[in-house]
């Protein structure tokens, strides 16, 4: 494992992206906080970033994609609401929840048929996306239920033994996470709130629910 410094970013990108292409799991930062990523086509990888982060395969994984030209490749049937908060976020610190099309690995949706999708608006994300022709698994570098890092020296250090690589790029914005929001049927849902708030959504989207809502 080695941790990598923003300064050295154009070599420590290119390695970085080739170890996810070959297998490998990296710890990269997102708008938000630290991910922990890899091949999202990859059952191996998906099987083993659910074990570093102890978590319930139940609980789906997201993933991110570098445009929203490929993330149109990996879900089914946009709605409208879904299409107007893509052009008005995307990129940014947004995760939308789609009905998955037949090329996400069910291991990845935790055996359902949604899937959560990000389009970063990060340099390094664009850096490590670009040109990939895989999403990469979009999931905060934390044990399951651990509050999500916003810099390398908070990742719990088992954690980063377990891992191949590790991009340091300093502390991260307001390490609120991206907001969730479910746009697999008509009327979005907040399923986490985050750094969008339901206020900004509503000016995009007439009607939005909150996930706790019936």
């Amino acid at each position: 494992m080695k941790t990598l410094k923003y300064s050295t970013v154009d070599a420590d990108i290119q390695k970085a992206k080739d170890l996810i292409l070959s297998g490998g799991v990296i710890i990269y930062p997102t708008d938000t906080v630290y991910g922990l990523g890899g091949d999202a086509t990859n059952e191996g990888i998906i099987d083993r970033i659910y074990a570093i982060k102890e978590r319930d395969r139940r609980r789906p994984l997201s993933i991110m994609v570098g445009d929203k030209k490929v993330l149109r490749k990996w879900v089914l049937s946009p709605s409208d609401a879904a299409e107007k908060l893509i052009e008005k976020f995307l990129p940014g610190p947004l995760t939308l929840i789609f009905r998955a099309s037949t090329k996400v690995s069910k291991r990845l949706t935790g055996g359902g048929d949604l899937i959560g999708i990000r389009i970063p608006n990060n340099p390094i994300c664009h850096e490590l996306l670009r040109g990939c022709e895989v999403p990469i698994i979009s999931t905060s570098a934390n044990p399951s239920g651990r509050g999500e890092p916003t810099q390398i020296s908070g990742i719990d250090a088992r954690l980063k033994q377990k891992v191949d690589f590790i991009i340091d790029a300093g502390p991260m914005g307001s390490g609120r996470p991206s907001t969730v929001v479910d746009v697999s049927s008509e009327i979005p849902v907040v399923r986490r709130m985050g750094e969008i708030s339901i206020t900004e959504l509503e000016r995009v989207v007439r009607r939005v629910k909150r996930g706790w809502e019936d």
